[in-house]
């Protein structure tokens, strides 16, 4: 079942075409099965006035707006069920007309300013709602995403009708987002290259090959490797960018902490992993904590700045004077 939404500006030639014999003759038995036109009958004595009847019945609001009234105030829905099951009677058809109002808010249940609309049904499988969007109280209808509703009630009335099978049950979004994905490992080899294993599919591969590595297949499966001129400042940063786009693609990611800048400073040890230079200040008396402990030492001095050359009876050599403009 699916319902189609048009707009029009003339009621009585609308109805004129649906009661009459259609453009190829289809239309057979016309007759108005249900609606609801406020203080006005739609209960007519012959079926050859009903047309003109129903259009003025229809559009008693609009004409009260005058210059108000919008170009195309007619609205027209058209519902057809699947031919492959059995046609609908016009009681069900009249009250899947009714859903269609309600679920748009044409005429909701119990407004008694509802817009005024009718069904009609011409054709097997089908059935019309022409409606005015015009309000008892003198507002109009607000048409924004009726086709979006009257597409989800269409879907719905199928299901109840038996002509849909019934929705899965929806799975839950923590279940989406733990999708199973392979665990990859980016390390430095003996050899001192650096290569991701792990990657069997074409997402983690496109991403590896994005941030520089080069795909291998040999007798061990595939892998990725960088290229063994890569720079170790490079190489570092590569297989870093590597790690941080694989794990944002949801993806289980080893990395060698050789390889994890993140790991390079901490916060409470700002010389972090390099041990190697912290000693080295240390020895030059340049390392803050050896400030501290020599700072007692009678011979200490701190260390002048780079480019300078200085002496003094600390070192037994006589005090320049060099730029002061006199000799001592």
């Amino acid at each position: 079942m699916f319902a189609r939404l048009q707009r029009t500006g003339h009621t009585a030639g609308l109805l004129a075409y649906l009661y009459g014999p259609g453009e190829h003759g289809h239309h057979i038995n016309p007759r108005l099965i249900t609606g609801d036109c406020h203080d006005t009958p739609i209960e007519v004595p012959a079926q050859g006035d009903a047309p003109p009847y129903l259009a003025r019945a229809l559009d008693a609001p609009v004409e009260r707006l005058g210059t108000r009234a919008p170009d195309r105030p007619v609205w027209v829905c058209s519902v057809r069920a699947d031919p492959r099951h059995p046609d609908l009677t016009d009681t069900q058809w009249a009250e899947v007309a009714h859903r269609m109002v309600v679920t748009t808010g044409i005429a909701p249940d119990g407004d008694l300013d509802a817009c005024r609309w009718i069904a009609l049904r011409n054709q097997p499988h089908r059935v019309y709602v022409v409606a005015t969007l015009a309000r008892e109280d003198g507002s109009l209808h607000n048409t924004y995403r009726d086709a979006f509703r009257i597409q989800a009630e269409c879907h719905r009335i199928a299901t109840e009708l038996g002509h849909l099978p019934p929705a899965p049950h929806p799975t839950p979004r923590f279940q989406e987002l733990r999708v199973p994905a392979p665990n990859i490992t980016i390390s430095i080899e003996p050899s001192g290259s650096v290569t991701a294993k792990g990657a069997s599919d074409g997402l983690s591969a496109a991403l590896l090959t994005h941030a520089g590595f080069r795909q291998i297949e040999d007798w061990y499966g595939r892998r990725h490797r960088l290229p063994t001129t890569t720079a170790p400042v490079d190489r570092t940063a590569i297989a870093f960018h590597a790690a941080e786009m694989l794990r944002a693609a949801r993806y289980e990611v080893a990395l060698d902490p050789a390889l994890d800048t993140g790991q390079l400073i901490s916060p409470t040890d700002p010389y972090g992993t390099y041990v190697a230079g912290a000693h080295v200040l240390q020895a030059e008396g340049r390392h803050p904590g050896s400030r501290e402990r020599n700072r007692g030492c009678p011979r200490y001095r701190p260390a002048p700045p780079s480019g300078r050359r200085c002496s003094g009876p600390a070192s037994g050599g006589p005090r320049s004077h060099r730029g002061t403009g006199h000799r001592p």
